[in-house]
């Protein structure tokens, strides 16, 4: 490792640098470049190696950190956690296209006891699990791994696989336990003077709605947390965009509306869009259906829209045994996937949208979809690869 980037919009007590000392004990970075509201840094910087210093003020710094990215290769980023959520927004979404980055909330470094994995599925954790294991190592702390299930008896296989891969690394305490939520979970096994490491959330989803994450909500604790996020895999799997609680089985609607405006609400539910949202979320949808039905045939149906200011691709399901008259098609649809994108994101957009419409167009996956009695067995089912 060569290169290393710093963002410390605010770092007087040294929390982010003093995890960068971790850093350049093992990995012995050549070049050093911090980006640092101005007057913030107070260390002595002569001894962390090759340091070039951006100071700028605060409202510049996500555009120093945009310019800086675009002209030099970095290998990883740091920055510190901020309260403020739509700022880490937009720094998770400008670093987790190009650069491995550790965002962290270090207040009692020194007298750690152990370091709390959760495995909750996902790609950040398992990408980064060389990080936890060395980080472990330097510290010289045990790691507790957490294999966390919401619902009694089902395991995710996103979880075994990470569960798997944990344990080839040598993480072999583990526990597991069934709770009404994954941060109800780890809350409930968090100890005085841990650290817990968390994955960021799916690139795919409404990360703006970071302040509902599993990530916000641990950083919001008194426990020190590191957030793990991993470059965007180049490749989209459905599982990435459409979770187990963007699916609702078994759903009724006596028209389009009210269809439409049930999976805007499963949105909600799931806190992919706020309540605040919800209205001119539906208004923008059916504004859309007015001009073009978004039936396609195949009993399937796409409502869709870009929303000013959001990032990423979300998506939910709804499925409806009886069937919903969209209009455009004779048959009712009895499939709806409702996809939320950015104009940014219009080319994942299609990726998604293919993906779905592979399953789709066979009648009998059709009828496997229709037959499945949870939403785990809905993933399965469209996870299957299509001819």
């Amino acid at each position: 490792m060569k290169n290393i980037l710093i963002i410390s919009k605010s770092d007087k007590h040294g929390k982010c640098l003093a995890l960068y000392g971790f850093i350049k004990d093992i990995w012995k970075p050549y070049n050093v470049h911090i980006i640092c509201q101005a007057g913030t840094i107070t260390e002595n910087l002569s001894q962390l190696g090759n340091i070039f210093l951006h100071e700028v003020a605060e409202e510049h710094i996500v555009k120093e950190l945009t310019n800086l990215l675009s002209s030099a290769k970095f290998d990883l980023a740091l920055l510190n956690y901020s309260e403020d959520c739509l700022e880490m927004q937009r720094l998770f979404s400008i670093l987790s296209n190009v650069i491995y980055t550790i965002a962290v909330k270090l207040n009692k470094l020194g007298v750690a006891r152990r370091i709390l994995l959760p495995i909750c599925g996902g790609n950040n954790v398992t990408q980064l699990l060389w990080f936890v294991h060395r980080l472990a190592d330097y510290l010289s702390l045990p790691v507790h791994l957490l294999h966390i299930r919401t619902i009694p008896g089902k395991t995710d296989s996103e979880q075994l696989f990470n569960d798997i891969i944990a344990k080839s690394s040598g993480l072999c305490s583990k526990e597991e336990l069934v709770a009404s939520s994954i941060i109800d979970g780890i809350q409930s096994k968090i100890m005085d003077n841990d650290i817990v490491i968390v994955g960021a959330p799916s690139y795919w989803q409404l990360t703006a709605q970071f302040r509902y994450s599993i990530p916000y909500n641990i950083f919001r604790t008194k426990y020190d947390a590191i957030m793990l996020v991993a470059p965007r895999p180049s490749e989209i799997r459905l599982r990435d965009v459409l979770w187990h609680k963007l699916i609702s089985l078994n759903m009724t609607a006596g028209n389009k509306k009210s269809a439409i405006s049930q999976m805007v609400q499963l949105l909600v539910k799931s806190n992919q869009i706020t309540g605040e949202q919800y209205a001119n979320v539906l208004n923008r949808l059916l504004e859309r259906e007015k001009k073009c039905t978004t039936a396609v045939g195949e009993e399937t149906a796409f409502p869709q829209v870009t929303i000013p200011g959001m990032t990423g691709v979300v998506c939910c399901l709804g499925v409806f045994p009886q069937g919903v008259i969209f209009g455009g098609t004779p048959e009712k649809v009895k499939f709806i996937f409702l996809i939320l994108s950015s104009q940014n994101d219009y080319g994942e957009y299609l990726v998604v949208l293919s993906k779905i419409a592979r399953n789709m167009i066979n009648v009998h996956q059709r009828k496997k979809l229709l037959k499945a009695s949870s939403s785990w067995e809905i993933l399965d089912i469209m996870q299957t690869p299509q001819k």
